[in-house]
């Protein structure tokens, strides 16, 4: 999560239509918060892996986008230990259950549909918004501490359930 007092959210979204919409629901979450806004999944993973920039509190990721789609991006931060907690909603109107379920393996931490009628759209990005910056609690402790780490060769199957807790 970023460490200023004001929560910022990136919007990744090719589409300027769905931007706007998504730009209407923050703002009507209510939640101060800085948006950022890129356009395909070059330019997010520019910001997002530049050690200089400070991490967003939220990544709204679309599925469908130029250059690379939302499951590679998606991969790429799990893949970096400075972003593999960060907090990462697909939100894209893709329907398709092995998408869905192939964002989760990746690491998703939640798959929204975009819903057709603005109105839904747009109430869609407020209860998003409200979770994920007032009600889902991140840690602002270092990246090394949100990972338990357990002895090599040590596996679920093999613990108890006091080593879980």
């Amino acid at each position: 999560m970023a460490t200023t007092e004001i929560p910022s959210i990136m919007l990744v979204e090719d589409s300027l239509d769905d931007e706007l919409l998504a730009q209407r629901g923050i703002s009507k979450a209510k939640i101060p918060c800085k948006v950022v806004v890129t356009r395909d999944g070059a330019e997010a993973l520019d910001t997002l892996l530049n050690r200089q920039n400070e991490l967003p509190s939220l990544v709204v990721l679309d599925y469908r986008l130029p250059k690379f789609t939302g499951l590679q991006v998606l991969e790429r931060l799990r893949a970096e230990e400075r972003t593999s907690c960060l907090p990462v909603v697909i939100f894209s109107g893709t329907n398709s259950d092995s998408n869905l379920k192939q964002c989760y393996k990746t690491g998703a931490n939640s798959c929204v549909r975009k819903p057709d009628h603005p109105a839904d759209y747009i109430e869609r990005l407020v209860t998003m918004t409200q979770y994920w910056l007032s009600v889902n609690r991140c840690s602002d402790a270092p990246p090394d501490a949100w990972v338990r780490r357990r002895p090599q060769g040590h596996t679920l199957a093999n613990s108890s359930a006091s080593e879980l807790l």
